[in-house]
């Protein structure tokens, strides 16, 4: 994924999420951060399987109610994609259930 596809996604999201993207704080191998004007971040991932392994490590921390590991705060997982989780909602209650939704299968418009 290029630098522009990659802050295409970030601005949409940001966008979705009633906000606007601050300076750069960090990247790496799996995707780029970016701090937002809600005083939170934003990261955008390369790869599907990067998106997962992180959302995954960090809804397996807040089940557990970790949130320091070695004196280290561990990050709060704000939002994943609130369009969604209210879509999964909606079809909950039409008792219809979809157990591998995430921003990567589910289409939005």
């Amino acid at each position: 994924m290029d630098e522009s596809d990659r802050m295409r996604r970030l601005e949409a999201y940001a966008h979705d999420s009633q906000t606007t993207l601050g300076r750069k704080v960090g990247f790496g191998a799996s995707g780029t951060v970016y701090e937002t004007m809600r005083n939170s971040a934003i990261k955008a991932h390369d790869t599907q399987a990067s998106y997962e392994r992180e959302r995954n490590a960090y809804l397996r921390l807040r089940r557990r109610g970790v949130r320091e590991i070695c004196g280290c705060r561990v990050p709060t997982l704000i939002d994943v994609h609130a369009a969604v989780h209210q879509i999964i909602a909606i079809l909950a209650g039409m008792g219809m259930f979809y157990y591998d939704a995430h921003p990567g299968n589910v289409r939005l418009r």
